[in-house]
């Protein structure tokens, strides 16, 4: 996953010896393929075939030959493709490579996707957060979190599907989605800020990062929205393999490989478009309380 376009989105990179279908012990110089598969839908204006195609020039040309692999770049947009690609990943057991995901997303399906998130994206030296920002139009007659009750409210998809954690991070606790009169997914917070811009939904949920990356470009949306409420930082980018065996030294490879990204001439064309900076190696509990992964377990235990 990657980042993609937004200041402070990263990749990392990490290795699961995991062999393809088909792959003979009898065989052992036949080159194993593996997925390196990202969900970032707020791409801010970039082209996500651009950035796939990108980002699989510095592929081949490093973190393969590091990691000792031929990998494909998987680029996705939608949660629902994710969702279904996943499933189908685990159905024929060829697990990609890694998953970068948004923090929810990963948070969410630590335990159903058995995801073990070894590293996360950080830029600029920057804790890999963002805030969600609750946004009206400048016009509305909503000044409160109290004023959406019985109101239209559009919320980005990628936030995931737990509304307890929603309410009590987004709302602060103040209101429930049951009580807003209507409430969607939109795909990405650029989709979610039109909502609320064509007054096609009255209330919209958007990452503080695309209200960075528009408002120097778009004063005229940038002026005819206003922001209720922000959220505490979140964690944003994860970057999680599936449970198999891990080589620690083909590890080490293919993280050293990610950290020269930038250094790279074909790396440097990927950040400079994406703006995507290095990586940093860490676990679930440097991103996430203990309660926040109990909670997350538990999201699919009911279903």
């Amino acid at each position: 996953m990657c980042p993609l376009a937004f200041r402070g989105l990263l990749v990392a990179a990490v290795l699961c010896l995991w062999p393809g279908p088909g792959a003979q012990a009898t065989a052992p110089s036949r080159e194993l393929e593996q997925d390196i598969a990202y969900y970032f839908p707020d791409t801010v204006g970039k082209d996500p075939a651009l950035i796939a195609t990108y980002y699989q020039d510095w592929v081949d040309a490093y973190m393969g030959p590091a990691v000792g692999r031929k990998l494909h770049v998987r680029y996705f947009t939608r949660l629902h493709d994710l969702e279904t690609y996943v499933e189908q990943c685990q159905r024929n057991h060829t697990p990609p490579l890694y998953l970068v995901l948004y923090g929810e997303v990963a948070l969410e399906n630590r335990i159903r996707w058995n995801l073990q998130m070894i590293a996360y994206g950080v830029a600029g030296g920057d804790e890999p957060r963002h805030q969600l920002s609750v946004v009206v139009r400048r016009d509305s007659d909503i000044k409160t979190l109290a004023d959406l009750r019985g109101r239209s409210l559009i919320a980005v998809e990628f936030w995931g599907r737990n509304r307890k954690r929603f309410e009590r991070l987004v709302f602060d606790g103040k209101v429930a989605l049951d009580e807003v009169g209507r409430f969607e997914h939109s795909p990405s917070s650029t989709s979610s800020l039109m909502a609320v811009h064509y007054k096609s939904a009255e209330v919209g949920v958007v990452s503080d990062r695309l209200l960075e990356a528009l408002s120097p470009r778009t004063m005229a949306i940038w002026r005819a929205i206003r922001v209720v409420h922000k959220s505490p930082p979140i964690p944003m980018a994860v970057v999680a393999t599936t449970e198999g065996e891990l080589s620690g030294e083909a590890l080490k490879a293919g993280l050293e490989a990610a950290t020269s990204l930038h250094n790279t001439p074909e790396g440097k064309r990927w950040v400079d478009y994406t703006r995507i900076s290095h990586v940093s190696a860490g676990t679930w509990t440097d991103l996430y309380s203990e309660a926040d992964l109990t909670e997350g377990a538990s999201v699919f235990a009911t279903k």
